[in-house]
């Protein structure tokens, strides 16, 4: 009997060290045929994904100041494909040193996926080193909620600059509309068609590096990213390509907003607070599953114009219906706006189901000052107990099962 106790306990104390031992999820995008899902367990990393029409090619692990070398000293990566794209894969090692790392998956195609992780006695996508990430997500939430719609006039600044007059927004909406209808015309559902929206605009659209982005080239700025002028040049910065998805999308019946903050590489993210990064993307509200998604067609095109030449490049596909988690690891909202561009043809606004517009959520949340990330909210009190509630009933079976091994023991010695 003491025999099965000791092994009770022992059985227990085990469970107990890996109910507390360092674990963490990480999920890239809501794309159910394009994204990866990380779990953290200690050393392990595990994850399982799908990537329609190709295949996982090679999964590494590197350190952000040699990004050649994959730490394929300090650990081992197994990969399992299936015919649909779909994947499981491992990757068992612990680095030398205790700080940010990044784990790049490569396609067979030659897309490439890089995500920061950290390692401290264990991998994990949240870490003080360097900024919670996880809390920083939760500010995509509070911009989403607090929506400013833009009036009549400025909307019509960002479809046709310094020049708008009533002829020339139908023209261009009439425009808009015509390219979108065509490319959607075999959807029937608004996530796909937000899908194939934001692919053609990455696609279509150059990033026009000739363009200062100066606060005292705010003429030119503005014709750069109208709407009339993308659609005619092709060519544009972050502000336009945001635009531009969102009035495709409104053309079809989808409600879209202009998330404006900063963005940073993953090897910049001390920098992520730097108000000097300013970024604009979308969203979209789908109805079907009532809730916000995030996309950037800016940064899914590697397209750019530079001295004069476009220069075409094909892009991995990383950002659309990404995850507010893996979105935070390079961007960071400060508000969002609505443009409601083809209200200025009709007056009666359309209706929506999305959450209320505020006047101006601006003035409740303030960029960071002084290049610093704002402070990290209050974790939920859900998740700061539920590691605590799990310990706590661990104990509490490791206990019971004593007690009852323990009276067993008694009632036996005393019928001997």
């Amino acid at each position: 009997m003491k025999r099965i106790l000791s092994t009770i306990l022992l059985i227990t104390i085990a469970a107990i060290t890996v109910t507390t031992a360092s674990a963490d999820s990480f999920k890239t995008t809501r794309d159910p045929i394009r994204y990866s899902d990380f779990h953290t367990d200690g050393d392990k990393i595990e994850l399982r994904g799908r990537y329609q029409s190709d295949f996982v090619a090679s999964i590494a692990v590197f350190s952000f100041d040699d990004n050649a070398v994959p730490l394929t000293n300090h650990g081992d990566t197994t990969i399992h494909s299936e015919t649909d794209g779909s994947f499981t894969a491992e990757f068992v090692g612990s680095p030398d040193e205790v700080g940010a790392y990044r784990i790049r998956i490569i396609l067979q195609k030659g897309g490439s996926f890089t995500y920061r992780v950290y390692y401290d006695n264990g991998w994990n996508f949240t870490s003080e080193l360097s900024g919670d990430s996880k809390s920083r997500a939760e500010r995509f939430d509070f911009v989403t909620e607090n929506v400013t719609k833009v009036d009549s006039s400025a909307t019509a600044l960002y479809l046709s600059g310094n020049d708008a007059s009533r002829e020339k927004n139908t023209q261009t909406l009439e425009d808009i509309k015509k390219i979108a209808d065509e490319m959607t015309a075999s959807l029937d559902n608004d996530y796909d068609k937000a899908k194939i929206i934001s692919a053609w605009v990455a696609a279509n659209v150059y990033y026009n590096r000739d363009i200062s982005t100066t606060a005292d080239n705010t003429d030119t700025l503005t014709q750069t990213i109208a709407l009339s002028n993308v659609l005619n040049t092709k060519r544009t910065i972050c502000s336009g390509y945001a635009n531009l998805t969102a009035a495709m999308l409104e053309s079809q019946g989808i409600r879209a907003i202009t998330v404006i903050g900063n963005a940073v590489n993953i090897a910049e993210y001390d920098m992520i607070g730097d108000a000097s990064r300013h970024h604009e993307w979308t969203a979209f509200w789908y109805e079907k599953e009532q809730r916000w998604v995030m996309l950037d067609s800016g940064w899914d095109s590697w397209n750019y114009h530079e001295n004069g030449r476009d220069v075409r490049q094909n892009a991995p596909r990383k950002y659309f219906d990404i995850t507010p988690q893996a979105l935070a690891q390079t961007h960071t909202p400060i508000k969002a706006e609505e443009r409601v561009y083809f209200a200025l043809l009709n007056e009666s606004d359309t209706d929506n189901t999305a959450p209320d517009i505020t006047d101006d959520p601006f003035a409740m949340y303030q960029p960071p000052a002084n290049n610093q990330n704002p402070e990290t909210p209050e974790p939920t009190p859900t998740e700061d107990l539920t590691v605590l509630y799990i310990i706590v009933g661990a104990l509490s079976v490791a206990v019971i099962i004593s007690a009852v091994v323990l009276v067993s023991i008694r009632s036996k010695n005393k019928k001997q």
